[in-house]
């Protein structure tokens, strides 16, 4: 849930790699 679940588009998913690097992928379940 939360962000994880938008990164449907290229977009997206780039805005959630970066989001992972800055939180150390915290969020990763």
């Amino acid at each position: 849930d939360g962000w994880w679940t938008d990164a449907g588009t290229f977009d997206s998913l780039l805005a959630a790699g970066n989001m992972v690097r800055q939180t150390g992928a915290n969020k990763v379940v």
